[in-house]
């Protein structure tokens, strides 16, 4: 069983980033840009659905805001494959602008729609697990009728919790991390693959997403902070608490919960603009340490993968 080294595996993954930070550029500007200017009038357009007090709004709203996460996860996979390729079979010279949609691409949109379908089929059976095993901590302390009953009412929501968050980071970690050079080395779409390849390796790959994704995660929420103001982030904080005391207590979160945050239409455009200055190193290096992980697993593949794989096949 051969291990992911983690210290090449980042420190190739920064080099690839902001050693070709030019490259990177080219490779993600036009589908980021896309990407960017659909969230900003898509996000306005459901605003306006919302507001407009038609019993219909909200359903419409949905179905808009839908479509356009499909189209947004296509744009990922444009931005993925190449990336993931310039690691495989790094392309000699400058790269100005890059646009590609084939079969590389719909297979790996294709795969990413699989792992989302995964983790959604897993997070219902958790919140069925969890309805049943919080209904008997609610009995329990119910019978109690004490302070130590409800003492033992949150912990058991608390360890639900904290069980689903580690449940579903360790079934994402294996079964998404090598998703991307997986479908664009070898072909084809494969999660069981992806999942074998990354047997005995969970905590260097978690190692590896901490030390590569953690700094521009903690970038990105302070400005978000500094962008909203104190005032949304109190507000947001409150309206979550409210969502765990009705998960604790089993009744139904209030529809309103997250009705009353104060109005930040006017800064989204910032928000989008340090999404936007960010993204370079957000795509590089999320797709550079896989890559760089899935050759260290199994070797440099041959520059174009096999073309009769896979439901896409090139032409």
């Amino acid at each position: 069983m051969k291990k992911i080294p983690v210290g090449p595996t980042i420190a190739s993954a920064y080099g690839f980033t902001f050693g070709g930070l030019g490259t990177v550029i080219g490779l993600i500007w036009i589908p980021f840009v896309l990407y960017t200017v659909g969230r900003f009038f898509i996000g306005n357009y459901t605003n306006q659905l919302v507001s407009s007090g038609d019993p219909t709004s909200v359903g419409r709203s949905a179905l808009v805001a839908m479509g356009f996460s499909l189209v947004s996860v296509f744009l990922v996979a444009i931005m993925g494959v190449s990336l993931t390729r310039q690691v495989m079979s790094p392309r000699s010279g400058s790269v100005v602008a890059h646009f590609a949609i084939g079969p590389a691409e719909f297979n790996y949109f294709l795969s990413l729609l699989a792992v989302l379908f995964v983790m959604l089929v897993v997070y219902i059976a958790a919140i069925f697990a969890d309805q049943i095993v919080l209904g008997i901590a609610s009995s329990a302390a119910s019978a109690a009728r004490s302070i130590t009953g409800r003492t033992l009412q949150l912990s058991v929501a608390a360890a639900v919790l904290l069980l689903d968050f580690a449940v579903l980071m360790y079934i994402g970690v294996r079964l998404g991390f090598l998703v991307a050079p997986v479908t664009v080395a070898e072909g084809k779409i494969d999660l069981v693959r992806a999942w074998q390849l990354t047997r005995g390796n969970f905590w260097r790959m978690f190692v590896v997403l901490v030390v590569t994704l953690g700094p521009i995660l903690v970038v990105s929420q302070l400005a978000v902070a500094a962008i909203v103001g104190p005032d949304y982030i109190v507000a947001f904080a409150s309206a979550m608490l409210g969502v765990f005391q009705a998960a604790v207590t089993g009744t139904q979160p209030q529809a309103q919960a997250f009705q009353h945050l104060p109005d930040i239409t006017a800064k989204v455009p910032w928000l989008l603009g340090v999404s936007f200055l960010l993204a370079p190193f957000t795509y590089g290096l999320t797709f550079a340490a896989p890559a760089f992980a899935y050759r260290a697993l199994v070797g440099t593949p041959p520059p174009t993968p096999a073309p009769d794989v896979g439901p896409f096949r090139a032409a």
